[in-house]
C-alpha cells in the first residue's frame, strides 16, 4: 500500500477549524488522507488534534493587517510549510487566501485549493479607509489566486465579484452549495412550545452581523405591548464593545455555547439581518433542524431562504422591514412549523455536507 496522501490546511483563527472543517476533514480520512493544519493561534490545539490530525500554531493574529507582521507570517509559515512537505494545499479565510498562498508558493507549492467563504466588509464598506485596503486586498488576492489550480466559491455573486475584479479566471472557479451540514447529526426536531415566540441570532457580535438593526426591531415589538415574545442571542465578542448591554431590556444575550443543537431546538425562527455573508453555517443547519429563517436579501442568505416558502427576507440595514417580518410570524403561528418543514426539505436536497464534501474531494484530487 502506498502512502497516504497529506493535505496541509491552512486556517485564520483555530475555532474556524472546530465551527466549519470537522465534516471536511472526517470525509477526506474516510477516503484515506491525511490532514495536517495550521491556524494563527494555539487556543484549539486539543479539539482539533482530537479529530485525529496533526496541528500547528503560527503565532500570528488572524486580523493583523500590519506590513511587517504579516511578512514575519509569510517568512515563518514558508518555512513550516517545507518542514511538513505536503502533497497538497488547502487554505480558508481572507489570510491563508493570500499570505498563507504567497507562503506556500514561496516554499515551492503549486498544487493549492483555495476557498473563498465570504467577501467581508473590505468589499463591501465604500468608506475611503476600506476602498483603499480594497485595493491593497484584490492585489493580494491577484498575486495568490495567479497560477493556482482551484478557486472555490460557496455562492454564485462571490464568484461573479471576482472574476469582474480579475482576480480569478474562470477554469479555476469552482461553485459549492455552501460547506455544507451533516443532516443527520442535524436532524429535524419538534417545534418547541409556541406559547411564546422565541426568535434567535447567532452570530460573531458586530455590527456588520445586524446586530443594531435585531435589537432595534426587539425593542420595537416588545415597547408596542406584545408579551409573548423573546429575543435570544448568542455569539463571542471580538473586538467590539458588546452592543446587545444597551439593549439587555429587550435581548437576552446568551454568551457563545458550542450546543448549538440546543439553542436551535429551543427556538422557533432563526434570524440574521447580515449586510454580507458567504454561505452562512448556522442558516444552513437551522435549515436542516427544520426551522423558519429570517435573513437578509443578500447573495449568502438567498440560496438558504425561498422567500415565503421557508422563511422571510429582508432589506439590508431596514429596521422596519426587519420589524414588519417579524410580526408576519407573530400574527400567523402556523407558518413557524409549515416553514420549518420547507426548510428540512431544502436541506436535504442542497445542502447535505456528504454530497459537498465529495464534490470538493474530487475537485481537489484531479
Amino acid at each position: 500500500m502506498g502512502e497516504l496522501v497529506k493535505i496541509l490546511m491552512i486556517a485564520g483563527a483555530s475555532r474556524s477549524v472546530i465551527w466549519f472543517r470537522e465534516e471536511l476533514i472526517k470525509y477526506l480520512q474516510d477516503k484515506d488522507i491525511s490532514i495536517e493544519i495550521v491556524a494563527c493561534d494555539n487556543e484549539n490545539r486539543e479539539k482539533i488534534e482530537s479529530l485525529g490530525v496533526k496541528f500547528y500554531s503560527i503565532g500570528s493574529n488572524n486580523r493583523d493587517k500590519g506590513i511587517f507582521s504579516n511578512i514575519a507570517y509569510v517568512i515563518r509559515l514558508s518555512k513550516l510549510i517545507k518542514q511538513i512537505k505536503p502533497d497538497k494545499i488547502m487554505t480558508f479565510q481572507a489570510k491563508p487566501n493570500t499570505f498563507g498562498i504567497i507562503a506556500a508558493k514561496k516554499a515551492g507549492y503549486k498544487d493549492i485549493t483555495a476557498m473563498v467563504e465570504g467577501l467581508g466588509s473590505v468589499f463591501n464598506d465604500n468608506s475611503l479607509k476600506n476602498r483603499i485596503i480594497k485595493i491593497i486586498t484584490t492585489i493580494l488576492y491577484k498575486i495568490a489566486f495567479k497560477k493556482i489550480p482551484t478557486v472555490i466559491f460557496l455562492n454564485k455573486d462571490n464568484k461573479k465579484r471576482f472574476l469582474d475584479c480579475r482576480i480569478a479566471k474562470e477554469n479555476q472557479c469552482f461553485l459549492i452549495n455552501g460547506i455544507g451540514v451533516d443532516i443527520n447529526k442535524f436532524k429535524q426536531k419538534n417545534q418547541p412550545n409556541i406559547d411564546i415566540i422565541k426568535f434567535v441570532m447567532i452570530a460573531r457580535i458586530e455590527k456588520d452581523k445586524g446586530i443594531v438593526e435585531y435589537c432595534e426591531a426587539a425593542k420595537s415589538i416588545i415597547n408596542s405591548g406584545v408579551s409573548n415574545v423573546e429575543f435570544n442571542y448568542y455569539g463571542i465578542c471580538d473586538e467590539e464593545h458588546n452592543i446587545i448591554e444597551d439593549y439587555k431590556d429587550y435581548v437576552k444575550y446568551r454568551g457563545y455555547t458550542d450546543k448549538v443543537l440546543d439553542i436551535y431546538e429551543n427556538n422557533h425562527i432563526v434570524v440574521l439581518p447580515s449586510y454580507h455573508e458567504g454561505c452562512p453555517r448556522s442558516l444552513m443547519e437551522s435549515c436542516s433542524i427544520g426551522r423558519a429563517i429570517i435573513a437578509s436579501n443578500i447573495a449568502g442568505c438567498k440560496a438558504m431562504v425561498k422567500n415565503g416558502k421557508n422563511g422571510l427576507l429582508v432589506n439590508v440595514k431596514d429596521v422596519n422591514d426587519l420589524i414588519e417580518k417579524v410580526k408576519f410570524f407573530i400574527e400567523n403561528k402556523s407558518q413557524i412549523n409549515i416553514m420549518g418543514q420547507a426548510s428540512r426539505k431544502i436541506a436535504e436536497e442542497i445542502f447535505d455536507s456528504n454530497i459537498i464534501n465529495a464534490q470538493i474531494f474530487e475537485r481537489i484530487m484531479q
